[in-house]
Parts: C-alpha cells; sequence; structure tokens
C-alpha cells in the first residue's frame, strides 16, 4: 500500500526553535550576579555555570532540497539565568532571546531549558514549514525541534556550549534536517532584562506520550472500502523515539524506518495522530485528478504501560476530486523490542 503519492520536497520555511517561548515573564528578576562565571564553591552543581549574556550562531545544514537561513536569524543574543536545586542532578535554565538584526526589533522571547545528564535540552513544536510539490504548489506540514547542548570540550566554566537541533517534519514533507548552535559568553547579565525566574518555573513533567518507544510490529486490517477502492491487509516494522514538551502536554513520536504507513505522530489528549493533505495526483485509472489525505489514530489501550506493549487505532485515507473514496484499516502494534 503506498501511503503517500509521490513529489519533490523542498522545505521553504524554518522557525527557529530558540523563538518559541515556554515561560513567562510577568515576574521579577533576582539579582545579576556579580560575573558572568559563577564560581564551583557557589555553584557546585555544573549545571549551573550556563549564566550571562551570550551571542548564539546558527548555522543550517546545506542541502539543496532546504532553503537557507535567512540572515538575520544567524546570530542572536541569549541571556540566560540558572537554578539547581541540588548540587547534582537537574537543572533548568531560563533565558530570553533577542534578535539583534531583525528591523523592528522584536520584543525578547522567553525559553527554559533543562539540563540532564550533562546535557540542556529542549523539544518544542515548531511552525512555519511549508514544502513544494513538483507544480510549485505549496503544502504545509507539522515539525518539531528536538535539541541537546553541552560544554565544549576542555571547557568548564560555562563560556562555551555548543550541540544540534534536528527538526523533524511529518508527512506530507516528511524529513529531517539539522541546526548547529553555539553559545559564546560575551559577558554577565544586563540588569535591565526581566529574565523569568528559573526557580519559578514549572518543573519538568513526565509525560504519557513519551511511552511509544521501541521497535514495533504493525498489523493493518481492512475495515471498508468505498467506490471500488482495494483495500488489503498491510504489515510494517519500524522504531519509534518519542519526545515531549517540558509541560507533557505534547509529544512527538518520530520512526527510524522506511515505512510510510505510519510516519511521525503528535501525542496529545491521549492520543498519537496525524493528518495529512498531500499533492493533488493522478487517479489510479488516469480517469481524473484526486487529491489525498490520511488520518491515523493510535491509543494506548494500558495507560500505566511505559513503554507500551500494545497500540490499537485506525487509518482512514480519503480521496477528494475526480475520483473520491475513502478506505479504512485498523491497527494492532505490538512492542517487539527496545
Amino acid at each position: 500500500m503506498n501511503m503517500r503519492p509521490g513529489f519533490r520536497i523542498a522545505v521553504s520555511v524554518v522557525v527557529l526553535v530558540l523563538a518559541v517561548g515556554c515561560a513567562s515573564t510577568d515576574s521579577e528578576q533576582a539579582p545579576a550576579p556579580d560575573s558572568a562565571s559563577p564560581t564551583a564553591a557557589s555553584v557546585p552543581n555544573p549545571g549551573a555555570v550556563f549564566e550571562g549574556t551570550y551571542e548564539l550562531e546558527q548555522v543550517q545544514e546545506v542541502r539543496a532540497d532546504l532553503t537557507p537561513l535567512a540572515p538575520e536569524y544567524r546570530t542572536t543574543t541569549f541571556a540566560v539565568k540558572s537554578y539547581c536545586p541540588e548540587a547534582t542532578g537537574a537543572c533548568v535554565a531560563s533565558a530570553l532571546v533577542t534578535y539583534p538584526k531583525i528591523v523592528p526589533l522584536p520584543p525578547p522571547q522567553p525559553i527554559a531549558l533543562d539540563y540532564i545528564d550533562g546535557k540542556w535540552a529542549l523539544n518544542v513544536p515548531s511552525s512555519g514549514l511549508t514544502c513544494a510539490t513538483q507544480d510549485g504548489a505549496p503544502l504545509s506540514a507539522p515539525s518539531w525541534q528536538v535539541a541537546a547542548f553541552e560544554q565544549s570540550e576542555g571547557v568548564e566554566d560555562g563560556s562555551l556550549i555548543a550541540g544540534t537541533a534536528t527538526t523533524h517534519a511529518g508527512p506530507p514533507c516528511t524529513k529531517q534536517f539539522t541546526t548547529t548552535y553555539t553559545f559564546t559568553r560575551t559577558g554577565p547579565l544586563d540588569p535591565a532584562l526581566n529574565i523569568p525566574p528559573p526557580e519559578a518555573v514549572p518543573a519538568l513533567v513526565n509525560s504519557p506520550g513519551s511511552a511509544l518507544s521501541g521497535t514495533y510490529s504493525f498489523d493493518l486490517s481492512p475495515l471498508s472500502a468505498t467506490n471500488g477502492l482495494s483495500n488489503s491487509p498491510v504489515q510494517a516494522t519500524g522504531n519509534y523515539q518519542s519526545f515531549c514538551t517540558r509541560t507533557g502536554d505534547r509529544c512527538v513520536s518520530v520512526i527510524d524506518s522506511t515505512t510510510d504507513v505510519l510516519p511521525m505522530l503528535e501525542w496529545s489528549n491521549g492520543a498519537w495522530t496525524s493528518e495529512a493533505t498531500y499533492a493533488t495526483a493522478s487517479c489510479d485509472d488516469g480517469s481524473g485528478q484526486q487529491q489525498t489525505t490520511i488520518r491515523v489514530s493510535l491509543t494506548n489501550p494500558d495507560p500505566n504501560a511505559a513503554p507500551a506493549q500494545r497500540l490499537s487505532g485506525e487509518i482512514r485515507k480519503i480521496y477528494v476530486g475526480d475520483c473520491p473514496g475513502e478506505v479504512e484499516w485498523s491497527i494492532d502494534a505490538t512492542r517487539t523490542g527496545g
């Protein structure tokens, strides 16, 4: 079963992960530190060194199917404060991001990162990603950025931090690409900046949406088909990784196989879903043109099982145009390994 009609994809817009606000700016800022690099005696947790004013350089992967990153987004100012409740373990970093090369200057954007196992992590849905078909018609797709940053080798004072964000685009623009980030400390915090206090940032939530993790076998059983469309069983296998927002209300699950039966799924309100409308294509019998929408829904019957061992749901493939119709399958997914 070919789940997506073929067309050439070109990403035309990318919204940066660091332009997404994650915390309130209404609270008063705590007093600025005396220096941009706290001493080890006062903040023994390694996560506390991410503090001060940084120049942030972003370099997007160069590929023929990607539009280059706009120059005004390549360098930003990142002002950050960190809070570590214990001498070891997790920390939270609260920051304001400004884009000095954008005219008129937009207001600073708040953001929060979590320091876990030696890295600062950030998983957020992004917007504005589109792809173009062969005839140039634009299609929109959901996308997420999954980022991790750590101190550069040999650096212990937080003055140089770097890492990579992977952008995962769902159907109909299914693809992924990377952007590297380098944070270079340029000085202490500006006392005039109203950075949300990191100690007031809500705690990281362990989301049920992270339960889709590991290798699964998928059995699709025909349920219905209209207007003479064919419908046959489908088997597929793939390995999923899930990433969630720090509030736990939204997650993304990305698959590492080439199967197009169950591509990138987004979790919210207790279900993993996907809905994508593809480019107009010829009807199978050549009688005209049709456009296809594919809707996927998947749930975990045992919400206490993490990772999920069995999942169930359905796929609907809807055709509109000169050859309308609908095909539906049930989904039975079984976890077979990590």
